[in-house]
């Protein structure tokens, strides 16, 4: 990703870490460079190309280049694509939930019957083995 149109030589981007504005990292800190694969049920050739091209542009990617792209099955293409992005995300405002809990094993809960348990389920794997009683 380091040359053609992706050369760092006359780009200047702020390469401090700003955890308020996070956004993906290619070569450089804040390039905002992505590189995305993907399949359109369309021919191979330069309109499949061309296609994949505008997609990423309407997707909101900048300098969109396909660097790979293969006829998976006739109608089907898979391609290899850069691009890059000025959206940012705040880190520091993301808040996810987190599940706390602990595990209690009562005392007539033996390691043998939790063992003979456990290997019935592993040696059944197409049927759950019932509750040990």
């Amino acid at each position: 990703m380091s040359g053609g149109l992706y050369s760092m030589d006359a780009k200047d981007f702020d390469k401090t870490l700003d955890l308020t504005k996070v956004k993906p990292y290619g070569d450089t800190m804040n390039d905002g460079k992505v590189q995305l694969s993907f399949t359109l049920p369309v021919p191979a050739g330069a309109e499949a190309v061309e296609a994949a091209k505008q997609l990423l542009k309407k997707m909101g990617f900048e300098n969109p280049l396909v660097v790979f792209y293969q006829e998976l099955t006739p109608g089907y293409t898979f391609f290899n694509c850069y691009g890059s992005t000025v959206h940012t995300v705040d880190f520091t405002s993301i808040y996810v939930p987190k599940v706390e809990s602990t595990v209690t094993i009562s005392a007539s809960t033996s390691a043998a019957r939790l063992s003979s348990w456990a290997h019935r389920r592993v040696r059944t794997p197409t049927r759950w083995a019932s509750t040990p009683s």
